[in-house]
């Protein structure tokens, strides 16, 4: 069974009003694409935690909220957004 906690709620909820402040400069067009993907970063990893890097203008998604636990960033940009994977070359391509 799964439960959730009040402080998992309010700390969803926090990283929810984070992300949308982040987003307040983007465009209606960037905000969604930027939904999409996050849509699809959650459903590859659905334990993601999903982090503000302000100084870094990038959404982080890991395993924890340290850098070495980054799996994937969403950077928005002024037209679309930017879909990064942290240690990308390290990937095998077979």
């Amino acid at each position: 069974m799964l439960t959730t906690t009040n402080k998992q709620v309010n700390k969803s909820v926090a990283a929810s009003q984070a992300v949308e402040a982040f987003l307040a400069g983007c465009s209606s067009g960037v905000r969604a694409l930027r939904a999409r993907a996050r849509t699809l970063v959650l459903e590859v990893i659905p334990d993601a935690v999903e982090q503000v890097d302000v100084p870094g203008k990038l959404l982080g998604y890991g395993r924890a909220a340290t850098y070495a636990g980054t799996i994937c960033v969403i950077m928005p940009l002024k037209t679309g957004v930017n879909l990064g994977f942290a240690r990308g070359a390290r990937v095998s391509g077979s």
